[in-house]
């Protein structure tokens, strides 16, 4: 009986293996080991989409590609947006944490989606300094809350927001096409 469940699990683990394969194939994602990285952690293409992580040490250290402490944090973020190839990219926050930026965040590339955990992913500043300006078309915001320094969007178009929350205003859905 202990073989004949052993030899089961096994076939379960293969035949998930095998599943998980396939679906990685036909989504295009393809895992690659960063040997350059201090805490070789792995990066995730999607297609040809490059994804960087962000998190707060105390809760990510040693997941995430770039780690901030709630100190000045618009540093980690800026350089994880330069760390985006000129076709752009997606930057992920992965902590439910407050941010604390000294400065505005910034980049001229297209096609870049800043992408948070919710109202959890809360980037503050003064409450009059914007926190981030998109610098080329295409850019899109995803479940975030800022301080009422807000998004500069006036440099892009093709943008969109999806459940972000500016001071005390929710965006469900927000785009310069939406009306």
């Amino acid at each position: 009986m202990f073989n004949g469940v052993r030899v089961r699990r096994r076939e379960w683990l293969l035949a998930n293996a095998v599943l998980v394969g396939i679906l990685v194939f036909m989504l295009g994602i393809q895992v690659v080991d960063r040997p350059d990285a201090v805490d070789q952690s792995v990066q995730i293409d999607v297609g040809n989409e490059k994804v960087i992580t962000l998190g707060h040490i105390a809760y990510a250290a040693g997941s995430v590609d770039y780690t901030y402490d709630g100190v000045d944090d618009d540093i980690q973020f800026q350089a994880a947006l330069d760390a985006l190839p000129a076709t752009g990219g997606r930057l992920v926050d992965v902590s439910a944490v407050q941010k604390n930026f000294s400065a505005t965040v910034t980049r001229a590339i297209p096609n870049v989606t800043i992408e948070g955990t919710g109202a959890g992913s809360y980037f503050v500043n003064d409450g009059g300094t914007t926190l981030f300006t998109a610098g080329g078309n295409n850019w899109v915001f995803e479940g975030i809350r800022t301080d009422a320094g807000s998004i500069n969007m006036s440099a892009t178009t093709e943008w969109m927001w999806t459940n972000v929350t500016i001071d005390t205003q929710l965006y469900t859905y927000y785009a310069p096409t939406a009306g």
